[in-house]
């Protein structure tokens, strides 16, 4: 059965994760592992957090915990409470309030019913990036092998010298910065940039083991832009991530830019 979602045209950037950085910390104190929880972008200076200026737009590499706290505050309209943090998308148990959701085990949390913004499934990032409705003529829907609406690899390069991806360099570019290199749906970023959280489990993996959305870093033009478990399934792997959300997108979607796709399968990979 067919159900219509919409997910944001780029991954989440640190210019939006410092508000929940700050938002967090309020709530319940430092959690600890530095970058783990603000990202790369993020310095904390006593309990403050301020963002390096050219960081801003860079998008954000943290734990999966955090993304999906990350969308039950969203869910709840950035509320400034504790509750903001603990549901809505994806359950956090707290054992009754006695450990501090960042202690809490999510190996077995699963998106909500009723979630208003989560973290994207493999079959639904890999529609926003890769399927076309128009991919074999008017109405004749497919997919591109690759991003950007292509079967070919894309360019490495920086865009300035008309390079496609920043796959494979070693400098981290801000967010859409590949504006000319699109999916049928308008997404931007879904090659090079950060590796992306999705909200599938991987086989074997233990406890905030998730799918990656892999497309940086790698030498092999074969091995580019696909979706694979984290390696060994690292609890302390990081990556970015970019949000879903229902149709019509919630007030609270103003902080993000949200491109439509509609009826999408819930099995809609080839």
């Amino acid at each position: 059965m067919g159900y219509n979602y919409r997910v944001a045209t780029t991954p989440v950037t640190n210019l939006h994760w410092l508000g929940f950085v700050r938002a967090y910390h309020e709530q319940f104190g430092y959690p600890g592992g530095g970058s783990q929880f603000t990202g790369a972008g993020i310095v904390r200076v006593g309990d403050e957090y301020l963002m390096f200026n050219h960081a801003a737009h860079h998008p954000v590499n943290i734990l999966w915990r955090y993304a999906a706290m990350y969308t039950n505050w969203l869910h709840n309209g950035k509320a400034a409470t504790p509750e903001a943090f603990l549901t809505g998308a994806y359950e956090v148990d707290t054992k009754g309030g006695t450990i501090p959701p960042h202690q809490a085990s999510m190996a077995n949390v699963l998106r909500s019913p009723g979630a208003q913004y989560w973290i994207p499934s493999a079959d639904e990032w890999a529609k926003a990036a890769h399927y076309d409705p128009n991919r074999h003529g008017e109405g004749q829907g497919g997919y591109w092998l690759h991003p950007g609406m292509q079967d070919t690899p894309l360019f490495p390069e920086l865009p300035e010298n008309g390079g496609q991806t920043s796959a494979g360099l070693a400098t981290l570019l801000d967010a859409g910065s590949y504006p000319h290199v699109q999916s049928p749906w308008g997404l931007l970023d879904t090659s090079g940039g950060e590796r992306e959280w999705l909200d599938d489990y991987g086989v074997g993996t233990i406890n905030d083991g998730r799918f990656l959305r892999n497309s940086s870093y790698l030498a092999n033009l074969t091995s580019w832009d696909h979706i694979a478990a984290p390696g060994g399934g690292d609890n302390n792997a990081r990556a970015g991530f970019r949000v879903a959300a229902v149709i019509p997108a919630p007030g609270g979607a103003a902080i993000l830019s949200f491109t439509l796709l509609v009826s999408a399968s819930r099995r809609s990979r080839r």
